[in-house]
């Protein structure tokens, strides 16, 4: 009876550790999206931005990089965007970069212009969070959206930060 009531305890526990897990991993990534506008992006927060933070008139933005290349099937260019939606729902990309090679090797950039003039040319709100992504091209100009993070604009529209 007491090796019985062992494993019981032992399946209970590793059940209930496992459980616990899985819900703090999903409770991380509804946290990153619930408050974004419009997550689409395949991998996020494999886009990186540096400086992670910054004034929203400072120009360029930033400069970005990502971790892995573009998939085989999709390196004719890549692009870094914004992801916005209509009132109608749809899914809207503002390009924030201009078009890098993407030869399988690392991609990286800068933004265009300020997150300030990207508020003001592309609608964002302050006290929103946005996700930016890299859009990678084939020969047909189609996209897959690849390495994403999430940038959210400060309150008083004064800043904004990389939300991890």
């Amino acid at each position: 009876m007491k090796v019985s009531l062992r494993k019981r305890s032992a399946q209970l526990l590793g059940a209930t550790g496992v459980a616990l897990v899985a819900g703090l991993i999903g409770a991380g990534a509804a946290a990153a999206s619930t408050d974004c506008i419009n997550p689409v992006g395949s991998e996020p927060f494999l886009l990186h931005v540096n400086p992670g933070h910054g004034d929203m008139t400072t120009d360029p933005a930033t400069a970005w990089s990502t971790w892995d290349a573009c998939p085989a099937d999709y390196q004719s260019s890549a692009s870094l965007a914004i992801v916005t939606r209509t009132s109608a729902g749809e899914v809207q990309y503002h390009t924030a970069s201009s078009a890098v090679a993407a030869d399988g090797s690392r991609l990286s950039g800068t933004f265009n212009a300020s997150m300030g003039a990207h508020v003001v040319a592309d609608g964002l709100q302050a006290g929103s969070t946005y996700e930016v992504i890299v859009r990678c091209f084939n020969a047909n100009f189609q996209f897959t959206p690849v390495q994403s993070t999430f940038i959210k604009i400060a309150a008083d529209g004064q800043s904004w930060r990389v939300r991890f």
